[in-house]
């Protein structure tokens, strides 16, 4: 069995350990580029910086601005903190009955660009 190089999300508990473990470096940053774009700037103590602004365009009109906004705040959060990420497409639908975004971003690690993985986001 493979080693761990980090935990994934959601949390859950492992079959090796107390939570379920990443095993390839694209796993693990499929883990944490989900997690650092759904954390709000400010919510971690002594990092304020680290997160996304996308949760300050939740009750934002959905305009036409809206998507290239969305895009954006996704591609400078990815640009300070996982500069190791090339982003490909990204796809924003909204969902304005329910105030719902969901992102689906196509992306790759530049050690290998060949080598792509989508995550899909809702906020």
């Amino acid at each position: 069995m493979p080693n761990g190089i980090g935990i994934t999300l959601p949390l859950q508990r492992g079959k090796t350990g107390y939570f379920t473990q990443s095993t390839t470096a694209l796993q693990q940053v499929k883990a944490n580029l989900v997690s650092l774009l759904l954390t709000k700037k400010g919510e971690r103590p002594f990092q304020p910086d680290l997160g996304s602004d996308l949760h300050t365009l939740l009750f934002s009109q959905m305009d036409d601005e809206y998507d290239a906004n969305v895009q954006a705040a996704i591609q400078r959060a990815v640009a300070q903190w996982l500069p190791f990420v090339n982003l490909g497409q990204i796809d924003v639908v909204r969902d304005t009955d329910r105030n719902l975004t969901t992102v689906k971003i196509q992306f790759s690690l530049t050690s290998n660009v060949n080598i792509t993985d989508t995550v899909i986001i809702q906020f």
